[in-house]
């Protein structure tokens, strides 16, 4: 979604009353629950040491605290806790909550003291087998960063945030400690509150991907097209008739879901795959992608569709009339299935139990044929920072059938709104096979995964794309309030993002202007 909402910096620090967040990028903040402004960095903040005491410091202090990995903020609740909409009748917390939920006794009593690179102490919540909160994608260590809850003024009726432990002020305190033994306050769960939040981070490569061994930002789902063994055979250019008659209940544009059997009873072999990162390109390389009788290895794009929708709400409010979501429709020369390929917020798929708005059976309530095959790595609480795109394989071979499939899901009850085939042309790029899409919206989204509502988002995507296979300038993004702050970036879909980093790049000018210097 995308709506022009202000002007933003990729790298702020934020405070707001009585308390301060650590100075991140943007893609790792989470959304706060009260507002926040920029900080000046010599701006005096109240900070609330671990010993209960206050004493206020500069953000200089909390610019210096670099965070490198990906940050969550976990609720912590009492053992005793209980709320209809956060536990069950008998006590046990909700699964899968948008903001992970954990007992105090099972968070606290299960902390490692362990030390970072640089030697200073800390702690680490160590990863659960299934999951924090029920979420598999996060199983693997957290470091605590800091525990905050509300508390009561005792002079007003106003509850402001209290920061009960941080790990910038406690490496603070190491370092002045006068008897040379650093200070080691384990986080603990404060007395007389119901709730605190633990602002954690995870491992650097979580940035980057939804595995270690997988980096990518991206997902590629194969379980929308033809369930048997064998693929259809390929259709012939603008044929009237539609699709393969083989295939039952099923007309042009209006593939139905009787057409493609549950999940459950597909043959053994057959093409329902959800591959994501590196694997995708493993995968097509040695042949595995697609079993049995599937297109050819070195399929071509043949040309690419630019597209664009609201999303279906009952009651439009102002926002919603402005809100767009863009994307584009790759064509193959095999023309058996086209694969839409779309920007949005990062485990908003996985992590909302695998619905997609191009499967026949989203709102299946058995779950979807997709959320079967969805990688455990992928279910994770959406993050609204940054990015994930998707490629779904789609028997949609014409931008007419595109088009019939919007005007079959366009309505108040419905997924669409306004939908609008933007544009269509060939693909022009030299290296345009299946393998090198891969790589190039690989590099895209590692070289910037951020996901900003006002100027990096599906609709800035879909422009960079269109216009880069198509080999168009100007391409603009579909919603004119988008295109204030829009860049184009195409140049981020070539380069490997392990050639982009900044401190090589920092490196390369310094030499430069040494050189300049010496001349």
């Amino acid at each position: 979604s995308s709506l022009v909402v202000g002007s933003s910096k990729e790298s702020t620090t934020y405070a707001r009353r009585n308390t301060v967040v650590e100075a991140i990028s943007l893609e790792d903040l989470e959304a706060l629950d009260d507002d926040v402004v920029p900080l000046d960095p010599d701006m005096n903040i109240p900070s609330v040491t671990s010993n209960g005491t206050t004493e206020r410091k500069t953000a200089k202090d909390y610019l210096d605290h670099k965070l490198n990995g990906v940050i969550w903020h976990i609720v912590i609740v009492a053992d005793d806790f209980k709320h209809p909409k956060h536990t069950l009748p008998n006590g046990e917390l909700k699964l899968r909550r948008p903001f992970p939920q954990i007992k105090c006794a099972d968070f606290f009593n299960h902390l490692e003291e362990s030390l970072d690179d640089e030697g200073k102490p800390i702690w680490i919540f160590r990863g659960l087998p299934d999951g924090l909160n029920g979420w598999p994608g996060l199983n693997y260590d957290l470091e605590v960063i800091s525990v905050t809850g509300k508390v009561q003024s005792r002079i007003s009726p106003v509850k402001y945030v209290k920061r009960f432990w941080d790990k910038v002020a406690q490496n603070k305190e190491a370092a002045s400690n006068k008897s040379g033994r650093p200070t080691r306050t384990r986080p603990s769960f404060p007395r007389g509150l119901n709730t605190v939040r633990a602002t954690v981070m995870g491992p650097a490569w979580a940035l980057k991907g939804f595995s270690e061994q997988h980096p990518g930002m991206v997902f590629w789902s194969t379980t929308n097209i033809s369930p048997r063994l064998e693929l259809p055979p390929p259709r012939p250019p603008h044929t009237p008739e539609g699709v393969p008659p083989s295939v039952p209940g099923a007309t042009l544009g209006s593939w139905t879901a009787e057409a493609f059997p549950r999940l459950g009873n597909l043959p053994d072999g057959a093409a329902a795959k959800c591959l994501f990162g590196t694997q995708i390109t493993e995968s097509l390389k040695d042949g595995t992608m697609y079993p049995g009788n599937g297109p050819p290895p070195m399929a071509e794009m043949t040309s690419v569709t630019h597209f664009a929708h609201r999303y279906a709400v009952e009651h439009e409010s102002a926002k919603d009339k402005i809100t767009y979501h863009a994307g584009c429709l790759i064509h193959w020369d095999h023309r058996r299935f086209s694969t839409i390929v779309e920007l949005a917020w990062v485990y908003g798929v996985g992590g909302y139990a695998g619905k997609a708005n191009w499967f026949h059976d989203r709102d299946c309530a058995e779950g979807t044929s997709l959320s079967k095959v969805v990688p455990k790595e992928m279910i994770a609480p959406w993050d609204n920072h940054r990015s994930e795109i998707r490629c779904y394989d789609v028997p949609l071979v014409d931008p007419d059938d595109l088009t019939e499939y919007f005007k079959r899901y366009t309505g108040v009850k419905e997924r669409f709104f306004v939908p609008v085939i933007v544009g269509t042309a060939p693909v022009r790029i030299s290296h345009r096979t299946q393998y090198d899409l891969a790589k190039y919206i690989l590099n895209y989204v590692g070289n910037y995964g951020a996901y900003h509502e006002e100027s990096r988002n599906c609709q800035t995507f879909a422009a960079d794309l269109y216009g880069f296979l198509a080999g168009k300038k100007n391409i603009q993004p579909y919603s004119k309030v988008i295109r204030v702050l829009f860049k184009p970036r195409p140049y981020h879909f070539l380069y490997d993002p392990k050639s982009t980093d900044r401190s090589e790049d920092e490196g390369q000018r310094a030499e430069s202007a040494e050189l300049d210097h010496s001349n």
